[in-house]
């Protein structure tokens, strides 16, 4: 079962299952069951009785949750208690998508799932407890941070497109592109993130902390620009320092680091190859140009493991 099929992640959760045909995949929508809510949660497991549950809700965009951070504690920590606690009551996995928020970004050697974390925002600081109720609740548990997340639009009039899309929509529409180049994170194509959690719960992976990004890293630049050219558009990206991201508190995203275990590691490829394949099938060159090839999958040093 997964928990937030309605938004971006969702999204993808619900082609993915439909990989697998020998697999009975539960994607209720928020009427069904309100992950905030105790007894709509145990009355929706307990009256399913899912082997494994994916609780992918979330308050997003991350800005919402300083202005709303009792609504964002109710979703992201309450949740997970609710989650976890009914799928230990029932013998089910409860596995957790968090974030690189719960780093306060300033390593500059990555992050691996055993680093400190400090939170320094209201989505990461209940996202973390989130994490933590999740790893109370049962000991059948997976914590699965993930990070820069781009993939097929969410459907709905309030659906909000990724980055990429953004990006490209703006190059088709003529209008300038700038980029900061100060924030490096690992990103992530939602639909390996699906694959790779699927793969985890099937293949009764340890519990545990894991980071479930795609390979490799790059600035929010570098991303941009990967996705203009790969596409085939020609349309400059002019690159931009941010100088406020510190000072106001925010966090220097710095990549998550980590090789996932056994048939999740098969969906973990680099981010530029996993972007390559998004692009062909959602964003076709324009008419008369020609795609590049992918990039070059180490554009930086990797971080440790």
């Amino acid at each position: 079962m997964v928990i937030g099929a309605g938004g971006l992640l969702g999204t993808a959760f619900r082609r993915v299952a439909g990989e697998l045909p020998d697999v009975d995949v539960l994607l209720p929508g928020r009427r069904e069951l309100d992950v905030a809510d105790r007894l709509s949660v145990e009355k929706y497991l307990v009256g399913n009785s899912p082997d494994g549950v994916v609780n992918a809700a979330a308050l997003l965009p991350a800005d919402l949750c300083e202005t709303h951070p009792r609504t964002a504690y109710e979703i992201h920590a309450l949740g997970a208690r609710w989650v976890s606690r009914t799928c230990d009551r029932i013998g089910a996995v409860s596995a957790y998508v968090s974030t690189d928020f719960v780093f306060d970004g300033t390593s500059g050697d990555g992050y691996a799932p055993d680093s400190p974390t400090r939170p320094v925002l209201t989505y990461g600081v209940t996202k973390r407890a989130g994490e933590s109720e999740t790893c109370l609740g049962t000991p059948r548990h997976l914590v699965l941070r993930t990070a820069g997340l781009f993939g097929p639009p969410p459907t709905g009039s309030r659906a909000r497109p990724c980055f990429v899309d953004r990006i490209l929509r703006k190059a088709d529409e003529g209008e300038p592109i700038g980029v900061v180049d100060s924030v490096v994170m690992s990103p992530t194509y939602t639909i390996d993130l699906a694959r790779m959690t699927f793969a985890m719960l099937l293949g009764d992976a340890a519990p545990g902390i894991y980071h479930a990004v795609n390979l490799g890293a790059a600035s929010w630049y570098e991303v941009a620009a990967a996705a203009v050219r790969l596409s085939g558009r020609q349309v400059p990206v002019a690159r931009q320092q941010e100088q406020t991201h510190v000072s106001a508190g925010r966090p220097t995203r710095t990549p998550l680091t980590g090789v996932l275990p056994g048939r999740a590691a098969e969906h973990q490829r680099p981010w530029q190859e996993a972007l390559a394949e998004y692009l062909r099938e959602y964003w076709p060159a324009p008419e008369g140009r020609t795609p590049h090839p992918a990039a070059p999958s180490a554009q930086r040093p990797r971080a440790r493991t």
